[in-house]
């Protein structure tokens, strides 16, 4: 059959006009946006002539990305039982998973597990070989306390703390501000910890949660997000750590809506901003200058219809914006990990995401969104660079006013296990690791993480170490 000739036909951007006059709308960002880009828009786009893998890494960290490598797949036990979660975490291991997702914080509902004390930790590792696993373990404010008991978990399964992989994930913007007088000489003793002990275990973490909680604009989620780091960047060249250390211990705990595009321009801009602000110190190695991002969906489980169209979303946005893992949350414990699975394998096999390297590269549209968040957080940046720091109210402002946390329910087993441990322990150690903690705070000279791993040992609560932490040794 003869093709019909079509050349005859004229389509003129006149005949495809829609009724509105208006050439461009506003966000509730504060973002311009044209209804039509073209290659004007993007002339002056440097990174737009630079190729995957190479700073400033606006179209991924590593040069062919999935093509090479798909994204690391995190899934959530929907549990807060360490039992189940462990049997849940061999099941993974015994389908070829190498990357998982520890929940410690009892804050959250995603699953997560309440701990009280070594023991539980020892439970929920009990036989998975972490030698040989990247883990990665959410906390809340108690990240101290959670980081040493999977240091003791693994020494008392006779694994060497040298060998131990992953990252810790936690956001410091959400902590209440009653936590903070301790909590940056925690992560500066813990950075200095790692350093020594634990060269394979990242504990420096950004995160976007409680900003796209509080309904910041996306220009702001970069900006206060990435100052955070540079808090922890200069304290840590302040106590001699190479800045090209520190820049690698960093990991950008990333939260995706389903703005979708907004999403995907808001990733390529952060590393942007990121791979700029990193480049002001001289690192060394280039790849000081790519930032690792971890995404998590918001949690689903409740209309499981409407539910995974937006879970589908915002983990497409995640990937073409280019995430190194995903965890998709569904709150469900019939269906949430084999769902969340199937749909991770549905986007590499059948969307073909793994196909090319940064499918939108080249977009008018997404590049010139890029371009216009980076320097939007670039001047928000220099604005809170100026002040030194955030200022006290500021960081009020940014904080969630958490007040006491309410742990998610634990089973009977649980609450045995507790009292049996204070029951078998020496109270008089743990008493005195806890005043050695607790002196420590104000001390610069003193490590935290290592004197906590002590009263760990000794089996103090998670509660207690906590309560050391925010006493006051007068």
């Amino acid at each position: 059959m003869k093709r019909k000739d079509l050349q005859h036909l004229n389509l003129d951007s006149v005949s495809l006009s829609t009724a509105s006059t208006s050439s461009s709308t506003t966000t509730i960002d504060g973002m311009v946006i044209q209804k039509k880009y073209t290659e004007v828009d993007v002339e002056a786009l440097e990174a737009m002539d630079f190729a995957a893998g190479f700073a400033p890494y606006v179209r991924g960290i590593s040069p062919l990305m999935y093509v090479l490598q798909p994204w690391q797949i995190q899934l959530i036990p929907a549990t807060n039982q360490v039992e189940t979660a462990n049997s849940s975490y061999r099941k993974q291991i015994a389908l070829g998973q190498k990357n998982l997702l520890f929940d410690l914080s009892s804050s959250t509902s995603a699953g997560g597990l309440t701990i009280y004390t070594v023991e539980d930790v020892k439970i929920l590792f009990d036989q998975l070989p972490l030698p040989e696993i990247c883990a990665t373990i959410r906390t809340n404010e108690a990240l101290l306390p959670l980081l040493a008991m999977y240091i003791v978990a693994a020494q008392e399964q006779g694994i060497e703390t040298k060998l131990l992989r992953g990252n810790l994930q936690y956001d410091a913007l959400d902590f209440t501000v009653e936590s903070t007088p301790s909590l940056q000489k925690a992560i500066l003793d813990s950075l200095n910890y790692t350093y020594r002990y634990m060269p394979h275990f990242k504990v420096l973490s950004l995160s976007n949660q409680h900003l796209k909680k509080g309904n910041f604009t996306a220009d702001q989620e970069i900006a206060y997000s990435l100052a955070q780091g540079l808090t922890y960047i200069q304290t840590g060249i302040n106590n001699q750590i190479p800045i090209d250390y520190i820049a690698s211990q960093f990991t950008f705990s990333w939260y995706a809506g389903v703005n979708y595009f907004m999403e995907i321009a808001k990733m390529r801009a952060t590393r942007l901003v990121w791979s700029r602000l990193i480049q002001s110190f001289h690192p060394k190695n280039e790849q000081s200058l790519a930032l690792k991002i971890q995404t998590q969906t918001e949690l689903w489980g409740k209309e499981i219809n409407n539910d995974l169209t937006r879970v589908t979303t915002a983990s497409t946005a995640a990937i073409f914006g280019g995430t190194q893992a995903l965890a998709i949350a569904f709150d469900h414990p019939a269906y949430g990990e084999h769902t969340a699975l199937q749909l991770h394998q549905f986007i590499q096999s059948e969307m073909k995401a793994t196909k090319t390297v940064d499918p939108w590269a080249g977009s008018y549209y997404v590049e010139h969104t890029t371009l216009a968040l980076a320097e939007k957080a670039w001047n928000i940046l220099e604005d809170i660079t100026s002040m030194e720091d955030i200022t006290p109210q500021e960081e009020q402002d940014i904080q969630k006013q958490n007040t006491q946390t309410t742990a998610l329910a634990v089973d009977e087993e649980q609450i045995k296990r507790l009292a049996i441990t204070k029951a078998q322990r020496n109270t008089q150690k743990v008493e005195e690791t806890l005043t050695r903690l607790t002196e420590a705070v104000a001390n610069p000279s003193s490590n935290l993480l290592t004197l906590t791993i002590e009263a760990v040992k000794e089996r103090a609560t998670v509660e207690e170490i906590q309560l050391a932490l925010l006493s006051n040794p007068s």
